[in-house]
């Protein structure tokens, strides 16, 4: 590919090394799937007593924030840690593998955003609350009829006096309810984009759950009827660059969420055909069995290539291509993993009990 600068190792050091086993630790005891299962649980009895459904325990997601890792890729002049999008990459593949359940990506994707196009003034006022984890920010790149390209943006910003008022309707907003802030691509009469920071208690601003496959996650469709935006609210700089990057970076930490998904599967479905005992030996031991594992595993492998690779190449020319190729890739790996994961559990792996059953979902979600 032209214009690729990446070394072959695509940067990964020691230190990213053990930023991975660092987070491979605190997700063992704060997220996969036994957190998951309690969360859905409590949701389920709040839903029958008539309460909110989809509550976010802020407590996990305050604690990633507060051991740095929402600003790992963020210059150290933005409050963050300038480790590089690699180590934002590794860090969300564990996440994926631990099926985190929180809104650590939308809020990576806005803090980028921010201090990408903020001011100093914007970055300061707003970057501080969002990476300690006191604030949510997430992002609508979501048009109500599914399109979500910078041409395709029919959110609008129209004067109306000595104001400018922003009306349109996104979807698949995620963490909506819980968070403060929505970042909202919007285009004034002129044709020309920028990216608002939109308060979702602002009056004109309405918000409604969606129904999400993935019940590790939570989806919603904001509505906004004329609601009053200033200068203050709006993001510098090339707001189209800044959408294609937002875009790009967000395809690339769906395919590392996806890339963690898929080995986490690989490992289920691998001891699963160890205990497994069928004709007197291990399941595993008949080709049948061990054929498609081996195929998953080198799913994951390639996958992770193309991850890694598009991570390194942050910034440079080929990192959108290489990021659409790295979603398309391991969407595909971690589908491949759950379809060979629910087949090899048998009759098991239909029912809530089996632990691929999450991941099948959320691999729905992400392709």
């Amino acid at each position: 590919m032209q214009n690729l600068e990446v070394t072959p190792d695509f940067g990964y050091t020691e230190e990213v090394g053990l930023l991975r086993q660092s987070a491979r630790d605190f997700l063992a005891n704060h997220a996969g799937v036994d957190a998951l299962r309690k969360r859905i649980g409590a949701r389920v009895l709040h839903e029958g007593a008539g309460t909110r459904a989809s509550e976010l325990d802020g407590s996990t997601h305050r604690q990633l924030c507060e051991l740095g890792w929402l600003g790992i890729d963020l210059p150290e002049a933005a409050g963050g840690a300038e480790m590089g999008t690699l180590a934002l990459a590794v860090l969300v593949e564990q996440m994926g593998e631990a099926l985190l359940c929180g809104p650590f990506l939308v809020c990576s994707l806005a803090a980028r955003a921010i201090a990408e196009g903020g001011s100093d003034a914007q970055r300061a006022e707003w970057l501080p609350a969002l990476l300690s984890g006191h604030d949510i920010t997430t992002v609508a790149l979501s048009e109500a009829d599914g399109s979500w390209g910078p041409d395709q943006v029919q959110t609008q910003t129209v004067k109306v006096g000595s104001e400018r008022k922003i009306s349109g309707v996104k979807t698949h907003v995620e963490w909506a309810r819980q968070a403060s802030h929505v970042l909202v691509p919007s285009r004034d009469e002129e044709g020309t984009l920028a990216l608002y920071r939109v308060a979702l208690d602002a009056p004109g601003v309405s918000v409604q759950d969606e129904v999400c496959v993935d019940l590790g996650r939570q989806t919603c469709r904001v509505s906004l009827q004329e609601v009053v935006v200033d200068e203050q609210q709006r993001l510098g700089g090339d707001a189209r660059s800044l959408l294609r990057d937002l875009h790009a970076r967000g395809w690339l930490l769906l395919a590392a969420e996806a890339l963690g998904g898929a080995e986490t599967c690989l490992e289920i479905t691998r001891q699963y055909a160890i205990d497994r005992i069928q004709f007197g030996k291990p399941i595993g031991a008949f080709q049948a069995v061990k054929h498609p594992i081996v195929n998953v595993m080198i799913a994951c492998e390639n996958s992770r290539s193309l991850v890694y690779a598009a991570a390194a190449a942050s910034g440079q020319p080929a990192f959108e291509s290489l990021a659409r190729m790295a979603k398309a890739c391991a969407s595909e790996a971690y589908n491949f993993a759950t379809d060979r994961g629910v087949q090899l559990h048998g009759g098991f792996g239909f029912t809530w009990d089996c632990d691929i059953h999450f991941h099948y979902k959320r691999a729905l979600w992400i392709n």
